[in-house]
């Protein structure tokens, strides 16, 4: 409203400065807009890295590397690592100096950049409990219409599981009736087709993380 106002002058005009005017309001709105959706994509953030990111504290973190997770045709494997994070703060008031945070940190090295993401806990836990439900019944949910009576199209079916920082884990039926695997790193990143030893070990480590997880003193 207020570009509109602002523009007014020059849209009321005729040839080039109406021209003008338009342009430069479309570029505002567009900019505006992707603005808007960068931030809706990157508002979240999983307790791991809020607590990598804390400023104006002390904190421990150590790193233990997982097996990679491999992934069919030219992209690369992707590299799997459990994260502790424990903050280290003298302040009386502090709640729980020794509560450590624990996740699991994917990466893969793409064309144009390397794409990070972190998973809490309690998401590698759903994470595992798709997986594990996908193997049991993934056929079944994706070859399932979700309503009868569509005879008409083209069906193609789905499954996801989406983390916090935008981590994917998908699953279709390919022509040849397979059940698929694919993990998409963050909302920016490229699908990878997992291999299927690959599926296997993104579900160790998974377990894994669980059990870390249940050992340390989760926040």
């Amino acid at each position: 409203m207020v570009v509109r106002q602002a523009l007014a002058p020059f849209m009321s005009g005729t040839g080039v400065l109406r021209k003008v005017a338009l342009t430069v309001m479309f570029l505002i709105y567009g900019t505006v807009a992707t603005l808007a959706q960068n931030l809706s994509e990157t508002a979240e953030q999983s307790d791991l890295s809020k607590a990598m990111s804390s400023s104006g504290t002390l904190f421990v973190r150590e790193f233990h590397r997982l097996p990679d997770v491999a992934t069919l045709g030219s992209s690369s494997s992707i590299e799997c690592e459990i994260v502790l994070v424990r903050i280290v703060d003298t302040a009386e008031d502090y709640p729980d100096d020794d509560a450590v945070t624990v996740g699991l940190r994917f990466s893969i090295e793409e064309e144009y950049r390397d794409q990070t993401a972190y998973v809490d806990v309690d998401e590698a836990g759903g994470l595992l409990a798709s997986l594990q439900l996908i193997s049991i019944d993934g056929k079944e949910l994706l070859t399932s219409p979700l309503v009868d009576g569509i005879t008409d199209t083209e069906r193609s079916t789905e499954v996801h599981y989406t983390t916090r920082e935008k981590t994917t884990l998908a699953a279709f039926v390919d022509r040849g009736g397979n059940l698929r695997y694919a993990m998409k790193i963050d909302s920016g990143a490229d699908w990878a087709l997992l291999e299927p030893e690959g599926v296997d070990v993104l579900e160790s480590n998974l377990a894994r993380v669980v059990e870390v997880g249940r050992l340390a003193r989760v926040p």
